[in-house]
């Protein structure tokens, strides 16, 4: 564009409706590799899908501050998407392979044999790919955002509001297709019918990939600007002398030992147990739908009320699921296996909504992205570390202490940032 060209006008209309179709794109083909590290633990054994899904969740950190910068740079916004789109097909496909080489009792099977060793190859290749996914993901709002509020009187306000009606139309497609292919998954292998589940879910990611990349970018695409990969890590690196970035760490601690707990030993040991496998999926569904709904109620009322609350019942939610997780609902009946599901889906709204709004509080400008690489690192170590150890009192244990500490711990950072000290963790 020369000099003092002016920029063609935008069809706002248009950019909400690729914003539409990239949530629906997206949240086809997140939600079919969700449904399958719920199942990993169940359709293989539970100690090689748990260190399956460890690969997966210790790739996925490198992969956002690493990998994601340079892609960027070369692939832009979409490119990177339909990279991350289609290593995820990928995933499923070997996921398939990976059970038809199983041979024998698969509760016998060794993590050394090939099925395993190949589902925790494509667990890398599928956790690398997240790592770029989400931060490509962030990058493509945050540009359409821009675009939205372009040429307004007004445009950080616009901006603002953009950015709030954006996280709405991406929750509902990204929770209401993850809650709607669990509970397909969970109808097929009703009728026994493992292997048709998954292929289903891979003609699904398959065609979203493919209407993705036949979709047009957004308007006005630009080189990002996210400098040197290193630079995201030394920032993110920077961050681990702040005592407030540990204080602010039981929710994802606790969220990351207790989601290794529920969809492993819980899924493959009670629940499978009780229900059968075929129920994994729809009781999986249960917590989405929680999750969503758990999510909204807790970000309304901590806009008008502030977050203490809201952060106390999530914390609370952890906790009455660990204790259900304990007991292995010995002494209930199979009625009540849909309840730790329930509250887990409360404590998962909770992380995902009133955790991220608390480190925006006390974090700002060029440290907000570092916080929150930190927040990704402590989560997925946090699941890595328990799917690895796949030792089900560990993870109770560190899932019930954390989430005792959510609150005290809260407390002091609010006490530390009070008054003065505030203004230090800010950088604008």
């Amino acid at each position: 564009m020369e000099t003092g060209e002016r920029p063609e006008p935008l069809d706002k209309e248009a950019i909400e409706g690729q914003l539409r179709l990239m949530a629906n794109c997206f949240g086809a083909v997140h939600g079919g590799l969700g449904t399958l590290l719920v199942y990993s633990t169940t359709l293989f054994s539970e100690q090689c899908g748990s260190t399956a899904n460890g690969f997966f969740y210790v790739s996925t950190w490198p992969g956002s501050m690493f990998l994601a910068v340079p892609l960027l740079s070369v692939l832009g916004r979409q490119g990177c998407l339909l990279y991350s789109f289609s290593s995820y097909v990928l995933y499923a496909i070997l996921f398939c392979t990976a059970r038809a080489l199983q041979t024998g009792d698969v509760e016998k099977e060794s993590c050394l044999s090939a099925g395993p060793v190949l589902l925790c190859s494509a667990s890398v290749v599928a956790g690398l790919a997240a790592g770029v996914m989400w931060t490509s993901q962030g990058s493509y709002f945050a540009h359409a955002s821009a675009l939205l509020a372009s040429g307004t009187e007004d445009p950080e306000a616009k901006t603002r509001e953009a950015n709030a009606w954006l996280s709405g139309v991406f929750a509902l497609r990204y929770l209401g297709w993850e809650f709607a292919l669990k509970l397909l998954t969970s109808l097929i292998q009703y009728f026994k019918q493992d292997d048709a589940s998954i292929l289903v879910l891979i003609v699904i990611a398959a065609l979203a990939t493919v209407v993705f990349a036949r979709s047009d970018p957004l308007p006005r695409e630009e080189p990002t600007s996210q400098g040197p990969a290193l630079d995201k890590f030394r920032a993110a690196i920077s961050l681990w002398s702040d005592v407030v970035i540990w204080l602010l760490s039981p929710t994802n601690l606790a969220f990351g030992f207790g989601a290794a707990f529920m969809n492993g030993y819980f899924n493959a040991e009670v629940s499978a147990g009780i229900a059968g496998t075929a129920s994994i999926g729809a009781l999986a569904a249960v917590t989405v739908a929680s999750a969503a709904l758990g999510s909204w109620c807790f970000g309304s009322y901590g806009q008008k009320h502030g977050l203490i609350l809201p952060m106390a019942l999530g914390s609370l939610a952890m906790l009455a699921t660990m204790y259900f997780g304990l007991s292995e609902m010995k002494g209930l009946s199979a009625a009540w296996l849909f309840l730790p599901y329930l509250l887990w889906g409360f404590g998962r709204g909770s992380y995902e909504s009133v955790n991220r709004a608390a480190l925006a509080d006390f974090y700002r400008g060029k440290k907000i992205d570092a916080a929150f690489a930190n927040f990704t690192f402590q989560q997925c170590m946090a699941s890595a570390i328990a799917f690895f150890v796949n030792r089900a009192k560990v993870s109770v244990t560190v899932t019930t202490i954390m989430a005792l500490l959510i609150m005290p711990c809260y407390v002091l950072v609010m006490q530390r940032c009070s008054g003065e000290q505030r203004p230090v963790l800010q950088d604008v």
